[in-house]
C-alpha cells in the first residue's frame, strides 16, 4: 500500500508540475 500511495503521490506531483509549467509558457511565451 506505502509503494502505491508513494507512485500515485509522485504522479500527482508530476502532473501538477507539468500543468504550472505548461500554463507558464502559455502565460508567458516569451520567457526561456
Amino acid at each position: 500500500m506505502e509503494s502505491g500511495w508513494m507512485d500515485t503521490a509522485l504522479a500527482r506531483w508530476a502532473a501538477l508540475a507539468s500543468a504550472s509549467t505548461i500554463a507558464r509558457r502559455i502565460d508567458r511565451p516569451n520567457d526561456k
